[in-house]
């Protein structure tokens, strides 16, 4: 089993966030944080995490920068930081994939999201 990264940390409890698509990259459970996900999958999706549909369609069209994204994206994150964190304890002591749509995490929310759960104090890996 890959641990997303195969650091030498002991990664069993790691949140790790990648693509649907890099498959090889997908450790223990996968969740999907994104609005829609790729044909032929159904993993389960932790809502919470998944930006809202509107900010995500202004971003694409490029009515939204990068820039103005990410305080809306962290704002969307802080006003569920009680449900993020009963989720992620919820879920069992495992590591478990984030997956969303896009290839590279530059520029997608999951960069962010990573980012703010690290701030929460979780071990994140981000592909």
């Amino acid at each position: 089993m890959n641990t997303c990264g195969d650091d030498a940390e002991d990664l069993r409890s790691v949140i790790c966030f990648t693509s649907y698509f890099d498959v090889a990259n997908h450790c223990g459970r996968v969740f999907g944080i994104s609005q829609t996900q790729p044909r032929g999958y159904e993993f389960p999706t932790f809502h919470d995490l998944v930006p809202p549909a509107d900010l995500v369609w202004s971003f694409k069209r490029g009515e939204v920068s990068w820039e103005a994204y990410r305080p809306i994206y962290w704002s969307h994150l802080g006003s569920r930081s009680d449900a993020i964190v009963r989720w992620i304890e919820w879920v069992p002591p495992t590591e478990f994939t984030l997956c969303c749509w896009e290839r590279s995490a530059d520029r997608c929310h999951r960069s962010i999201a990573a980012e703010f759960l690290a701030d929460l104090g979780y071990p994140v890996h981000v592909v």
